[in-house]
Formats: structure tokens, C-alpha cells, sequence
């Protein structure tokens, strides 16, 4: 599921290490700067695979669907995370930074690379010595990295990108509160006024699946819920969205990989 995190004003600057693994798939109000700090590592920004060296900067803006895609056990990576509205007096402006930087673009720089260290040193110390959303003086350091690396490395993109990244949102949620109801591909579409082409092509490029095959997930987890509760397998897939038991027995087998009668007596004996 793609998870929206609740819009909270967090400000913090930590290093995290990170186990292999697929990360969440989500996006929140908040502004992350990640620095890669010893192992290469993948990013999921919005649809497309940022492949990350160490010293590499990804950014994810406010309402960016993203992942971290760790490859190696112990991967370090230095987050700095902000409310955008930090940024509004100093970084205002229809220009935004890059979503990847690369460390030889950094270093092409003169004197850039010690400037963001000095900059996140400062960050941990502030966040250290004080709690992080009362300390304007952190809230400063960050509009003050994000304005850094912007003059050098600003988003020449144009606003069409972030049309289709609203219209992506925007139907990530109406699937999210509505895949329990008879919606399909075609009554979304119909929903948000696109037509079914243009749907499915800003769907596939941020979540990389198809609607249907998302929607479908979101049933058959939903089902799994009622079925573990003691729902019968009518009751479960008529629940979840789907418009008959024999539909709900084909998708969920290719889903799960077994008939919803495997999957309880997997449950009962696991």
C-alpha cells in the first residue's frame, strides 16, 4: 500500500544505518535531504529508480511518493528532514532543487563538499542541544543547506512533472478510501475527468503497478483482514470491492499464491 504520513513540522538531522530491504512506499508534507555515506543504495522518486553512490545527495521534495531501496546491510545514510514552510521567507520562488546530485558534481564545486559538511555537523550539534522544533537556529541551518545546494543545483523541470505528481495523489487516496466499493479503471478515470489512457500512464510511472493491480491488492489485504476475523470468503470478497467470489478466487490466487482456504489453514497451522 502506498501510505500519505501524517503532516507533521518534524525537523531532525540523524544518521540512520539501514538493514537490506524495500523501505515504506509513502510520501508526506515533510522535506527529506539524504546524503549516502558508505554503501551504493536505490531510491524509488516518484516513479523512477535513483541509483545512489556514496556522497550522493537524493532530495525528496513535499508529496514525493518515494522508497528506499536498501541493497547491502549496514548502508548509513545522513537524513535531514523539514517542514517546507521553513523554507517560505528565504527559499521562496517557482525554482526547487534537483532531486539527485551526484558526489563529482559536489566536488566540481570549490569548496562545496566542506560546506555541507560543516552545515550537517552544525545540524547534529543543534539537534543534540536542543529539542529540534523549538531551535530556530536549526530551522536556519536547514534553509541555509537547502539554498546551498539549490544555486548550484537547482530543478530546471517544468510544472507539467508536478501536475501529474497532484493528479497521482489525488487518486492514490480516492483508491485508498474507495477500493472497498465496485470502482474500476474506467470510473476513476471518470471521477478525476481523464481519460483511461492518461490514467494508467501517470499510475504506472509513481507506482510502477497498474490501477487494477493496485486496487486488487488493497482488496485482497482487506480480505485477508475479514477472513482472519471469520468472515466467509463470500462475505470477505463481496466486503472488499470485488463483484463475485469467483473474481475474488482468481485474483487472489495470483496475488497470494494460494486459494483463501490455503491461506486461513496456513494462518490456523503457522
Amino acid at each position: 500500500m502506498i501510505v500519505q504520513e501524517a503532516s507533521v513540522c518534524e525537523l531532525t538531522c540523524n544518521r540512520q544505518i539501514r538493514g537490506r530491504r524495500e523501505g515504506i512506499f509513502h510520501w508526506h508534507e515533510n522535506y527529506e535531504i539524504c546524503r549516502v555515506v558508505n554503501l551504493p543504495c536505490r531510491f524509488r522518486v516518484d516513479g523512477r529508480i535513483i541509483q545512489a553512490q556514496p556522497g550522493d545527495v537524493v532530495v525528496f521534495r513535499e508529496q514525493t511518493v518515494h522508497q528506499f531501496l536498501i541493497d547491502h546491510d549496514n548502508t548509513e545514510i545522513c537524513v535531514i528532514q523539514f517542514h517546507p514552510r521553513i523554507l517560505l521567507n528565504e527559499a521562496s520562488g517557482t525554482v526547487s532543487l534537483r532531486e539527485h546530485i551526484t558526489r563529482e558534481e559536489i566536488l566540481a564545486v570549490d569548496g562545496l563538499w566542506e560546506r555541507l559538511e560543516a552545515l550537517t555537523a552544525l545540524l547534529k550539534k543543534e539537534k543534540a542541544a536542543e529539542k529540534a522544533d523549538q531551535n530556530g537556529y536549526m530551522r536556519s541551518l536547514c534553509t541555509a543547506l537547502y539554498c546551498l545546494l539549490r544555486r548550484h543545483f537547482p530543478d530546471t523541470e517544468g510544472i507539467e512533472r508536478r501536475e501529474q505528481q497532484r493528479d497521482f495523489y489525488q487518486v492514490v487516496e480516492y483508491i485508498n478510501a474507495h477500493f472497498d466499493e465496485h470502482v474500476t479503471v474506467n470510473s476513476i478515470a471518470g471521477h478525476f475527468h481523464f481519460s483511461r489512457g492518461k490514467l494508467s500512464v501517470i499510475f504506472k510511472r509513481y507506482a510502477g503497478i497498474s490501477v487494477s493491480d493496485y486496487t486488487n491488492t488493497l482488496r485482497v489485504k482487506n480480505a485477508n483482514a475479514l477472513l482472519t476475523r471469520g468472515a466467509t470468503v463470500t462475505e470477505a470478497a463481496l466486503s472488499s470491492g470485488f463483484e463475485s467470489t469467483r473474481t475474488f478466487n482468481n485474483v487472489y490466487k495470483r496475488i497470494m499464491g494460494m486459494t483463501p482456504s490455503e491461506y486461513l489453514n496456513k494462518k490456523h497451522t503457522g
